[in-house]
Formats: C-alpha cells, structure tokens, sequence
C-alpha cells in the first residue's frame, strides 16, 4: 500500500510540474468575445518588471477570417496598429509604458469565425527585455485537432493502470 501511495505522489508531482507554466513579463488575454457581432476583445498585461518602448512589435498570429482590428483608444492602448492580414495581427509599442499595468480591450478583432487557441508575440527592449511568447482564445480556422496525449495525462493514465492493477490482484487474492 505503501508503494501505491509513494507512486501516487511522484505522478501527481511530475504532473504538476510538466503542466506549469511560468510566469511572463507581458501577455495578451482575451476579455470578451460575441460570436453575433464577431468582436473578439484583448487585454494586454505588463509586469511589474517590464517596460514596453515606443517601436517594440506585437503580434497576434494563426488568426482566421480576420476583417478588421483595433487598437482601441478608449482609454488607451500600448499599441497602434502596423498591420493585419486575415491571420495575423501587428502591432507596435506607441509609447513608454512601465512597470505593473493592465489595459483592458486595448485591441479588438472583427472575426465570425470560431474560438480556439491563437498565439501571441512580443519583442521588449525594457528592463527584464526579450522575447514573450504565449498562447490564448481567439478566432481560428474550423479545423479539426488530432487527438494529442499530454506528458501529464501520460503519468495519469500510466499510475491509473498501476493502480487498478494492484486494486484487482488484492481484490483476486481476498476470494
């Protein structure tokens, strides 16, 4: 029983650290969306440590159906719009902003097309610097997936197979 436990227990750890995600300095976040208006609105976040400069890209890509996109100045934006395309979405920093902020619907998507999992980019030339890359919703092509196993749902699957195995033989050998 023991053992059981002491499996359990790494699984559950190993899962939990394949399935983290670390923190970034700047991400895009869907706000709202209305699949009768086709309005897919972003909050863009920066941490405390980042800091965007007149110039720095962003971008949204693997849109689909893309018709038209804003960079929303009410209240303000961090980012005037460069470009888009019917998948894609460019951006550049139109300011200096700084330090922990949330702006809320700084852009907004025109997009009949379905929710699903789009990516997001950004380039910083501020303090903690670098590329940010992440994934979150928004309009994407209609396709179908192919089933994908997951590292997590592989230890799961694996320790539950142990596990009904021990339960079964303990059960098997009580008769």
């Amino acid at each position: 029983m023991k053992n059981i436990q002491l499996l359990t227990l790494i699984g559950t750890t190993l899962a939990g650290i394949l399935h983290s995600t670390a923190a970034q300095a700047f991400t895009f976040s869907l706000n709202s969306s209305n699949s009768g208006s086709g309005i897919f609105s972003y909050d863009v976040t920066l941490a405390a440590n980042e800091t965007l400069n007149p110039g720095d890209p962003l971008a949204l890509t693997g849109l689909a159906g893309v018709t038209n996109v804003t960079a929303n100045s009410n209240p303000y934006s961090p980012a005037s719009l460069d470009s888009f395309d019917d998948t894609s979405a460019n951006f550049i920093a139109s300011g200096t902003f700084t330090g922990s902020q949330v702006f809320a619907n700084a852009i907004s998507l025109n997009s009949f097309s379905p929710t699903g999992n789009i990516n997001y980019s950004a380039f910083s030339s501020g303090t903690a610097g670098g590329s940010f890359a992440g994934i979150t919703q928004g309009p994407v092509d209609a396709t179908a997936v192919p089933f994908e196993l997951s590292p997590d749902l592989g230890i799961f699957t694996i320790f539950g197979i142990v596990g009904l195995n021990y339960y079964r033989k303990k059960f098997k050998s009580q008769k």
